[in-house]
């Protein structure tokens, strides 16, 4: 609670099962996104375990601040997501570590029109990502978040060592 910005108070938590945890919200819907931990001393690095069935995102009806409802999730076999955007409507684009793809992560869109049973309804990576597509180099890293621009007709994503614009329209 933030009314008095000078003694901000916790009203509510919501725990990750997996101590990795990122939102993005618009209007009445939180997706809180989640991945496998990068640092557990004595454990390896995420992308060095097997892939598994994993939650990547749970989405939560906001309307109620201090009581948030969780609507649904939505599952992959991979490591999770990180840095994710949802901008309001009919679709939410998670920076997703999944099994076939090789470098920081992919863009996995999700329209989630239907929050309570959100579907995934595309995928793009940077050629060379996908497990045996043939390209002879080294992948790229998608480092979300990504960032749509006004009119949602292009999104920009953080593609180490540079930028990427997709027409999205």
């Amino acid at each position: 609670d933030v009314t008095d910005p000078a003694k901000p108070a916790i009203v509510k938590v919501i725990e990750s099962e997996r101590g990795s945890a990122q939102i993005t919200s618009a209007g009445d819907l939180l997706l809180l996104g989640a991945q496998l931990p990068f640092t557990d001393r004595g454990t390896p690095r995420p992308f060095r375990q097997p892939a598994q069935d994993i939650e990547l995102v749970t989405l939560w009806d906001i309307k109620d601040p201090l009581n948030p409802q969780q609507l649904s999730s939505f599952s992959a076999r991979g490591w999770g997501t990180h840095r994710n955007g949802y901008f309001g409507g009919k679709y939410a684009y998670l920076a997703a570590f999944v099994e076939g793809y090789q470098g920081q992560s992919i863009l996995l869109t999700l329209d989630v029109s239907d929050p309570r049973h959100p579907t995934e309804v595309g995928r793009w990576w940077w050629p060379g990502q996908r497990d045996n597509d043939g390209v002879e180099q080294t992948p790229m890293a998608f480092h979300g978040a990504p960032l749509l621009n006004r009119d949602g007709t292009m999104m920009t994503l953080a593609y180490a060592p540079g930028i990427v614009n997709l027409d999205v329209h």
